[in-house]
């Protein structure tokens, strides 16, 4: 609505009339705007509080993802070789196997069997040599578990991915025991033909001599054990099929001689 001016012309009415008109259409627009901005500010902040806290916590869950918390006693040992280390006796497919599947399903089951046991405190061979210790409800659980889980690890270690000379000062030994390296290997293997169903071949020292014994499922031998052989027969069967002495042949020539005696050695020095 427009407003007459005193003194002013007709032409000078309208523009000022036009004038009041567009002013209060802007201040109209301006008061629309400040009550959309009052209504959407509170939003806006409220989503973006939320944005922010929802990053915080996804931030501080972030470490615990990155490592998990375990309280197991008991480990996988690192293999002493690469899986294609032992190819002309053993693929890398069936050392795979049998280490990440045999070998740790009984790291995992004797963890879960001894994690809230004070033995497991303890190496799992003492464990072992102190099975009267472990309550009698569990003791054989643990002693196929845990023999499982020792034997392997000793296992493991016997072997070379290359062919090794038997040191001079086992040479001795075994000459004493069984007359000559050769013998040694014929009595390991004709063992391990003879055992049935699955178990193990080992050479221990007992009284002050050498010796080849056999044992079934995951039991150990008394002794000082120096090598083993692993007669399960998910330690050639991919290999291998039905030929446990094709397997038996082909190990040998992988044992780790070294380390054989470094185990015999320990009871040679005297204390």
């Amino acid at each position: 609505m427009g407003y007459r001016l005193m003194g002013g012309s007709g032409g000078d009415t309208a523009v000022v009339g036009m004038a009041h008109a567009k002013e209060s259409t802007r201040k109209r627009r301006l008061v629309v705007a400040v009550a959309a901005l009052t209504l959407v500010t509170p939003l806006a902040v409220c989503v973006c509080l939320v944005v922010v806290s929802m990053g915080g916590e996804a931030e501080a869950e972030t470490p615990l993802l990155a490592e998990p918390y375990t309280d197991s006693p008991y480990s996988m040992p690192p293999l002493p070789y690469a899986l294609d280390a032992l190819e002309s006796a053993m693929s890398a497919h069936q050392l795979d196997v049998h280490y990440n599947q045999h070998h740790r399903g009984y790291c995992t089951k004797i963890n879960a069997l001894l994690e809230a046991d004070p033995i497991s405190a303890h190496p799992i061979e003492y464990v072992l040599e102190h099975i009267e210790d472990v309550p009698v409800y569990k003791r054989q659980q643990v002693i196929n578990f845990g023999g499982g889980y020792a034997n392997h690890s000793f296992f493991w270690e016997s072997l070379s991915p290359t062919t090794q000379d038997v040191p001079l000062h086992l040479v001795t030994r075994i000459e004493a025991a069984f007359m000559t390296p050769s013998a040694l290997k014929r009595e390991m293997v004709d063992q391990g033909m003879q055992l049935f169903g699955s178990g193990w071949v080992w050479l221990v020292e007992r009284n002050g001599r050498l010796e080849v014994v056999s044992t079934m499922a995951q039991d150990r031998p008394e002794g000082t054990l120096l090598l083993a052989l692993d007669v399960w027969e998910h330690a050639y069967y991919l290999d291998y099929e039905s030929s446990r002495l094709g397997y038996l042949e082909a190990i040998w020539g992988h044992i780790n001689w070294t380390q054989v005696d470094a185990r015999l050695l320990v009871t040679d020095t005297p204390v």
